[in-house]
């Protein structure tokens, strides 16, 4: 990026910092500085910088995502600029305000159960409120159902896989478990990573790419397979740390949910086995870029696939299990 704007005297107060790398962007922090500043640009700010050229349409429908729900007042950070092309920088960009807190990720490194469950009742208010907002309008094609459109973008490079044609076979025959489907709007990667928490207590969503309109058991489904599967890579006492807060702050989260919004277990398992599935393929697809990104932590990848198998197979059997009790 340029040292200095010179059409607006606008200069870099900082150098852009990298504060997250994950596997298909980067994101660096940085202020600027100048009289003619004003309202988001003249605050903390985020560029979220894409990997994929291809990723410019998802920019795109990010940006309407982003703005429904701001505009319905749910709490997201604010769009400084948007750059679909990657004309400017060689990928496609956002620029946006930088919420004050930390991701809710590192506040889980606790101890104390207390803030874990505090957390966990927190972020299920924030999945709440998103799954009990009008959906009139929603920016982008609907058609179909969501479980199809979650499945249409793998089915051929998945679908090559040596178990993919029995787990797309057996998805598609147990697909009548998430239908008539409970349409609401899904984040469709709401887990603490894309959640800052302010010291107010607020909650600010990040991260939305992947936003849909569809089954909310879907979305649900999505935070719990990423809570139960991600790699702990912590050793010693952390480790046991990190497990311990991680538990409370799901059981939290589900409990909360529930209370507010129940939930069918029959269709959270099958959609916990479709995000399973579809989640194993694309780390699966992605392990060279985890490699040479971010080293050992390749091996993470892998024991986090060989997990997700496990998991996808145990869901299919509870559906299968559940189905075999109602028709008896």
């Amino acid at each position: 990026m340029q040292n200095e704007l010179h059409a607006d005297g606008v200069v870099y107060a900082n150098e852009p910092r990298l504060i997250a790398s994950g596997l298909t962007s980067d994101v660096y922090g940085f202020r600027l500085e100048g009289s003619a500043l004003r309202g988001v640009l003249a605050g903390p700010l985020v560029l979220r910088l894409s990997l994929d050229a291809w990723r410019g349409s998802v920019a795109e429908r990010e940006v309407a995502a982003h703005q429904f729900v701001a505009a319905r007042g749910y709490r997201v950070p604010a769009i400084a600029a948007v750059e679909a092309t990657g004309t400017v920088l060689g990928q496609p960009f956002m620029v946006l305000a930088r919420p004050p807190g930390r991701q809710l990720a590192r506040r889980l490194d606790t101890w104390n159960v207390l803030t874990a469950h505090r957390l966990g009742t927190a972020f299920a208010d924030a999945h709440v409120a998103l799954h009990r907002l009008p959906v009139d309008g929603w920016p982008a094609d609907t058609s179909g159902t969501s479980v199809e459109r979650r499945l249409a973008p793998y089915r051929d490079w998945l679908g090559q896989a040596p178990d993919g044609p029995a787990a797309f076979g057996w998805l598609d025959a147990h697909r009548s478990v998430a239908l008539p489907e409970e349409r609401s709007i899904c984040h469709n990667d709401f887990h603490p990573v894309n959640v800052i928490a302010g010291r107010d207590r607020s909650l600010s969503v990040i991260d939305w790419s992947s936003a849909d309109l569809g089954d909310r058991h879907g979305d649900v489904a999505h935070t719990v397979v990423f809570m139960r599967t991600e790699p702990n890579r912590e050793r010693g006492a952390r480790r046991v740390r990190r497990w311990l807060a991680r538990s409370v702050f799901l059981r939290s989260y589900l409990a909360r949910y529930h209370a507010q919004l129940p939930l069918d277990i029959a269709r959270l398992r099958y959609w916990e086995a479709l995000h399973a599935f579809v989640l194993r393929g694309v780390l699966a697809a992605l392990q060279s870029r985890a490699v040479g990104r971010r080293g050992s932590a390749g091996q993470n990848h892998e024991q986090q696939q060989a997990h997700l198998a496990r998991y996808f197979l145990e869901r299919k059997g509870e559906v299968e299990r559940t189905n075999d009790r109602s028709e008896a």
